[in-house]
């Protein structure tokens, strides 16, 4: 039986790459805890139903917290407006929504009554989006 010594030598550059390498994956770890505490909260673009009071009136007031609740929150049947994106913060999404991003029940907010129902609605007519006329 023949044992084979593998022999590690380290030089300069072996060196030099790994301290390049710790000192990319620590910017990067940085950057996702931040954008954990800032999550993201979707609303409406009006500007695809210049004319539509409903339109405008939902993005002006509505909040989601994902892009799925902003999908069935339209305001009528055939909405063309589009879904924006934006940062909060984490504190700012659970008094908005009842809890962290992932975990809470509320997935709709209006900003015009500022408290969240018990069942996880922010109040307001709920639109058959499915149905088309």
């Amino acid at each position: 039986m023949q044992l084979s010594v593998v022999r590690a030598t380290i030089n300069r550059r072996g060196v030099l790459r790994g301290f390049a390498a710790a000192l990319a994956i620590v910017p990067g770890v940085r950057l996702r805890s931040s954008l954990a505490a800032a999550p993201r909260i979707y609303r409406f673009d009006a500007r695809g139903c210049p004319g539509c009071k409903a339109c405008q009136r939902h993005a002006e007031h509505k909040r989601f917290a994902s892009l799925a609740a902003a999908e069935q929150g339209r305001a009528h049947v055939g909405c063309r407006c589009g879904v924006l994106s934006e940062r909060i913060q984490l504190h700012e999404f659970a008094q908005m929504f009842g809890g962290r991003p992932l975990e809470t029940t509320a997935q709709e907010f209006d900003l015009r009554i500022g408290t969240v129902n018990c069942d996880g609605s922010a109040g307001g007519l709920k639109m058959p989006v499915g149905l088309a006329g």
